[in-house]
């Protein structure tokens, strides 16, 4: 794939994913307008930690990364009559084993609920239980949303499996909106919208030819490989859960909503989380995993170094924004309707230390995928475990003193351990390190962040404190953050970066006809 053709794709997934995060965060606004931050949205919450935890203890959630890799491998071979066979083979394997672990969420919810939040009080516990309950259908349907993604990714189509979270939300906009929405319209919302986003993927597979309903063969060698590159990512899935876990045992003991200020916080996070790291990840998996299939190391370092620079081009920015007008932004998204001044402090002061990790999260979430492509399971799963074990120590030590937001205090030095500790192991094992190439450009990206910031301190000290009415404090942080972002582009242009040559490049071929790339 060509570089322009990359920048191509990955822009196609970063505007359908983008669209999805934006009618996702109207979802979240109108959820704060009705419910607010406290018991429904915290039991809520709660629920989807649990189905979560099924999820990625069974795998759903990663099977896409452990089947691909084998899949390439075996079209690497000339082998796609067996690779049909095992497409079949793991497609029915898959419904049956999340019905059932759908059913045992079911039967066990209230144990579940009670493990994942002690602290509840009982009507907050009880409404944690049966949100439960109704959300455990739909484990196998997001298990196989992700699964036919996984498909059509591989055939190179990205644009619906990219698209996903639009009818996800949607559904449940429109079942809160109505006029009497409760918990169980709330419930009833998102599994509708689970539901469409395996009906939104049927007519795709079928036009690209994707053929699931093929003879199953259990004895087919790819299907082990896959659970044991699984196994590691299931057990890895396991320490990583426990993170939600401690975050929420220990926001239990906290006070009212502080549950709900680390989810709305979260949310926020997650949105360039999923648009930046999404679609790198996305659009390079398949052809990284390709490269490791036919053995050629070099083109899979090379690739690394280059999607390496081009992410942290991206978030590191973001996140320097999202820090820096953390309570301009919660006010301006969350603030109506029930959700108080208080509850937009808190869930700032947890947003600003969520994104200091930012850039730590999303490279090492990269960096997690390198390891898969290349068929290692395992190593990834240590270094999650390492930094789960940071987690909950850092936790327990921070939210005394620092409340809710040492809780994410707390998730960013662990993401930062999980960082050093992928880069280091990368260097060992596959031989990628970090090179002079990149460090050179690192350097280049945090000196124009440096600008960025200085430049908006500027600006926010000419323009004054005080409050502002929504309007004008939503020009004020499209300016600022606008000027600083022009700040940072223009020294990374000065200073000759990649990346920032390659787009003014692009635009020029795009815009006038010229333009080298």
């Amino acid at each position: 794939m060509g570089r322009e053709k990359t920048v191509g794709t990955v822009a196609l997934i970063f505007g359908f994913t983008a669209l999805g995060k934006i009618i996702g965060l109207l979802r979240e606004v109108g959820m704060a307008a009705r419910f607010g931050a406290g018991s429904v949205t915290d039991a809520y919450l709660a629920a989807g930690t649990v189905i979560t935890l099924f999820l990625n203890l069974l795998g759903g959630r990663t099977l896409g990364t452990a089947f691909i890799p084998v899949y390439s491998g075996l079209t690497a071979a000339g082998l796609q009559e067996r690779a049909n066979r095992f497409t079949g083979t793991i497609f029915y394997l898959t419904l049956f084993v999340f019905i059932c672990a759908a059913l045992l969420c079911f039967l066990m919810a209230d144990q579940l609920v009670s493990v994942v939040v002690p602290g509840f009080p009982e009507h907050t516990r009880e409404s944690a239980v049966f949100f439960t309950r109704l959300l455990a259908a739909g484990i196998p349907l997001l298990t196989l949303a992700g699964y036919f993604s996984a498909l059509l990714n591989l055939r190179g189509h990205f644009a619906v499996p990219a698209a996903l979270g639009i009818p996800f939300n949607l559904a449940i906009i429109f079942f809160i909106i109505q006029p009497q929405a409760g918990a169980f319209e709330l419930a009833a919302g998102t599994l509708a919208g689970y539901l469409l986003q395996v009906l939104v993927l049927l007519p795709v597979m079928k036009k690209n030819q994707v053929w699931i309903f093929t003879r199953p063969d259990i004895r087919e060698p790819g299907v082990f490989k896959v659970g044991g590159l699984l196994l590691p990512i299931v057990a890895g899935g396991m320490f990583t859960q426990l993170n939600p876990l401690v975050t929420r045992a220990v926001a239990s003991r906290l006070q009212e909503g502080a549950i709900s200020a680390l989810g709305y916080a979260d949310r926020l996070i997650q949105v360039p989380l999923g648009l930046l790291v999404t679609a790198v990840i996305t659009a390079g998996y398949p052809a990284l995993s390709g490269a490791f299939a036919a053995d050629n190391s070099a083109k899979a370092r090379k690739m690394v170094i280059s999607w390496s620079g081009a992410l942290l081009f991206g978030i590191i920015p973001i996140a320097c924004g999202l820090a820096f007008f953390s309570l301009t932004l919660v006010m301006l998204v969350f603030q109506r309707g029930a959700f108080t001044v208080e509850a937009a402090s808190a869930t700032a002061g947890a947003l600003f230390y969520y994104s200091l990790g930012l850039p730590f999260m999303a490279w090492g979430r990269l960096l997690a995928r390198v390891f898969y492509a290349s068929g290692d399971s395992k190593t990834p799963m240590m270094i999650g475990a390492a930094a789960v074990g940071a987690n909950i120590v850092c936790c327990l030590v921070l939210a005394g003193p620092m409340g809710h937001c040492g809780i994410a205090l707390a998730t960013t030095l662990a993401s930062l351990g999980s960082l050093l500790l992928s880069l280091h192991y990368l260097g060992i094992k596959k031989g990628i390190l970090i090179c002079r190439t990149l460090r050179g450009k690192l350097t280049g990206i945090l000196f124009s962040a440096v600008i960025q910031v200085l430049i908006m301190l500027e600006f926010s000290y000419l323009v004054g404190g005080g409050e502002r009415e929504p309007v004008a404090e939503a020009l004020y942080m499209v300016l600022t953050g606008g000027a600083g972002l022009v700040g940072y582009f223009l020294s990374a242009w000065l200073l000759h970066l990649d990346e920032a040559v390659f787009v003014v490049s692009f635009c020029k071929k795009r815009l006038f006809g010229r333009g080298n790339l």
